[in-house]
């Protein structure tokens, strides 16, 4: 059976290509992966000499040390002949590498035969994280090129000895159970991209598995979400607690000192996070501070492998942002689109005259400017039931500093009006005249219930006397206002006590708004219970991964 040899093409440098493949040496235990990188104009023979020259070294290397170790004469060096070929014949190693490696054509290294594959799937990058749990799940960090996480095989070892290892699981993600208590993993995974299987790669954690903590709050919820709907739909609202804002010294030292850093660890805090999320079932999920990385190369994959697709988009210049989850064999996506406020008050038309009105004061001006907050929309329609019904999801995360009420008020107006809008547009479009269209609004508001944030989505009005446009003196709008709205909007999960609770703040700053013409709240998650959220202080602890609490509810379309 021949092995693989994978030939890729540098994109960013079109000028090189990575040669990869695997050699298992007769005299010795086990594989070696080797990638050499070599330009495209130079020559085979000197691309040759070159893998030879890698290839003795490494294993030379081993002969010394086996010989050092067994206290044995001279190591013998080991030769390697390596030949090419193109349709069954040896090819002159005096033509350009762009000229060899590519599909069709084979090599030989000593007598054990490769096909060349062009751009096949292939890992860059796998690890497995430094803390894994009884009780929870891990995954692999991977970077894939030319390939599919989904379409790839995952085999799962667990050994006490590193030597001897027994295989525990075939899926991206393992649940790791009791029995795994201080043993290693091991992860093999296998690149696909359809049927086309690349070269196989593998990561051992780097410590033991530790005891995971028992009974967490949350899993309380998981009673109430266990079974996937079919006739309605459950939205779950979460602000995860970015890294960003946990690990610096700062929130270690001030905001949250009460936290041990061991529970502040984003490794610690996420493994939380994936089983929470999970245990939720929702069908539609509204995140916020989401870390970039962590949704790349974890969260996106363990959605995909949930029955979820999703549309992420960080803010600009930061390693956080917004991501909206929906269960496609329910939904279909049918428009996605994310907006920065700032961008949207300067460079949209529809918002001419309220940049013509805040200019006016251009310390204001020049914050709003500055700003990177963002909001996301994706239209929905359902594919299963009621067919003809379209969602628009919004989230949303608001400006969050104490003198800026009247920022998050810009903000929220913004958001409001740019979705009317978007619905008319929607109405009087042909396509979906037939269509009934509802509007789902939630996020990080950073407004409790008292302010004119709320004031405004509820009520549909406010204006200039409100004395949120007064939270910084040296920023108000001099000039009588009214904005309105037309939208109608109910909060799905009420008005808690709290969904952030911090030493030095608590307060209800997440919310699900719908439109209850035509959507009913069928039943609402208990929060978790306020002796929980204080056991340790505040939040985050051992068993509550961020400072903020999920909004879990059920909703159906009117009949």
């Amino acid at each position: 059976m021949m092995m693989i040899c994978n030939v890729l093409l540098d994109e960013k440098q079109s000028e090189n290509l990575s040669i990869v493949f695997k050699y298992k040496h007769p005299n010795h235990d086990g594989e070696r992966l080797f990638t050499f990188k070599r330009s495209i104009t130079e020559s085979l023979d000197c691309c040759c000499k070159r893998m030879k020259i890698n290839l003795e070294k490494a294993f030379n290397a081993i002969n010394k040390k086996k010989k050092k170790t067994n206290n044995s004469g001279d190591a013998t060096n080991d030769n390697f002949a390596i030949k090419f070929y193109r349709n069954n014949i040896e090819v002159d190693d005096n033509i350009q590498n762009k000229d060899f490696w590519k599909d069709g054509s084979t090599m030989s290294i000593n007598g054990i035969d490769y096909c060349i594959k062009f751009n096949y799937p292939h890992i860059s990058e796998i690890s497995l994280s430094n803390i894994i749990l009884t009780g929870y799940f891990t995954y692999p960090y991977l970077e894939i090129i030319n390939g599919n996480i989904t379409d790839s095989k995952f085999l799962w070892f667990r050994s006490k000895d590193s030597l001897e290892w027994t295989l525990v699981g075939e899926e991206f993600l393992y649940e790791v159970k009791q029995e795994d208590l201080d043993y290693k993993l091991k992860i093999v995974c296998i690149p696909m991209l359809n049927t086309n299987e690349g070269i196989s790669k593998e990561a051992i954690s780097p410590k033991t598995i530790s005891k995971g903590p028992e009974n967490c709050p949350f899993e309380k919820s998981f009673i109430h979400t266990r079974e996937k709907l079919t006739d309605s739909f459950r939205i779950v609202s979460y602000n995860l607690l970015a890294n960003l804002y946990a690990n610096s010294e700062y929130s270690k030292d001030v905001l949250y000192s009460y936290c041990k850093d061991c529970y502040l660890d984003f490794s610690y805090r996420k493994t939380l996070l994936i089983k929470e999320l999970i245990g939720y079932n929702g069908d539609i999920y509204f995140l916020q501070e989401l870390d970039s990385i962590f949704y790349r190369k974890g969260l996106n994959p363990i959605l995909k492998f949930s029955g979820l697709d999703s549309y992420f988009i960080a803010k600009e210049s930061n390693s956080e942002g917004l991501c909206i989850a929906y269960r496609y064999s329910r939904f279909e996506c049918l428009q996605k689109q994310a907006h920065t406020y700032s961008d949207m008050l300067i460079n949209n038309e529809q918002f001419e005259f309220l940049q013509l009105k805040i200019s006016k004061n251009q310390q204001l001006f020049d914050r709003i400017k500055k700003l990177k907050n963002t909001f996301q929309i994706i239209l929905l329609k359902s594919k299963i039931e009621n067919k003809n019904k379209l969602l628009i999801l919004c989230n949303l995360h608001l400006y969050s500093k104490d003198d800026a009420d009247h920022i998050r008020l810009i903000q929220t107006f913004i958001t409001i009006k740019y979705i009317e809008n978007f619905l008319n547009e929607l109405n009087a479009n042909e396509n979906y005249r037939h269509c009934q269209i509802t509007t789902i609004v939630s996020g990080d508001f950073n407004s409790t219930p008292e302010f004119g944030v709320l004031k405004f989505i509820k009520n549909k009005t406010v204006d200039s006397t409100l004395e949120d446009f007064r939270s910084n003196e040296s920023e108000v709008i001099n000039e009588h206002f009214v904005w309105e709205h037309q939208l109608n909007f109910e909060s799905a999960c009420g008005f808690p006590k709290y969904t952030h609770y911090a030493e030095h703040f608590q307060g209800c700053l997440d919310y699900i708004f719908y439109d209850p013409n035509n959507l009913k709240v069928l039943n609402i998650v208990p929060m978790i219970e306020h002796q929980e959220v204080i056991k340790e202080i505040a939040l985050p602890n051992q068993k509550i991964p961020s400072d903020h609490l999920p909004l879990i509810c059920t909703v159906a379309w009117n009949k």
